[in-house]
């Protein structure tokens, strides 16, 4: 008994987490610190450099351009920053009237984010195939839960009377 005592005592002693744990010089952690920041400042140069590189090519192209071209492409921005909110505004609807088709159908409005789309028959549509896919799930656990046997029927009781017990229970 005092054997396996000693021994369970000697493993404990050289599984400590202590013997296993490195200490490091405050040099040594300088040293990897500045690795780390010298490393993460190159990376960041190298990122400004070619953005300053891709901004004096578009200067240079710019300068090529005709007034007629510079216009052009102006406009074709402002199209597009148009179209851009456009779409943003249209979804929005889109999304009021989704929410308004999701109460009427008694869903959570919390599921607009699954059917709005831009174009209004998709999002109708949309709404129509998770109506009909959330009903059709909540009718197969509702089956579910309700499959087992039905509670008995206590005056229908087939076992005969107990000795000294009227036959009329």
């Amino acid at each position: 008994m005092d054997e396996t005592i000693t021994s369970v005592e000697e493993t404990t002693e050289t599984e400590t987490p202590e013997s296993t744990e490195k200490t490091f010089t405050q040099a040594e952690v300088q040293s990897q610190i500045d690795a780390v920041l010298s490393k993460r400042i190159s990376e960041e140069k190298a990122k400004n450099e070619q953005a300053i590189k891709d901004a004096l090519a578009e200067y240079e192209r710019q300068a090529q351009l005709t007034a007629e071209e510079r216009d052009r492409e102006a406009r074709t921005k402002q199209e597009a920053l148009i179209r851009a909110r456009e779409d943003e505004i249209t979804l929005r609807e889109q999304t009021i009237a989704a929410k308004e088709q999701l109460s009427e159908l008694g869903m959570s409005s919390g599921l607009v984010d699954f059917v709005v789309d831009l174009d209004p028959s998709i999002t109708s549509a949309n709404v129509a195939r998770l109506a009909e896919e959330f009903n059709r799930a909540v009718e197969a656990g509702v089956t579910a839960k309700l499959t087992g046997t039905s509670p008995e029927d206590p005056r229908a009781n087939t076992r005969p009377p107990a000795k000294g017990m009227p036959s009329q229970f």
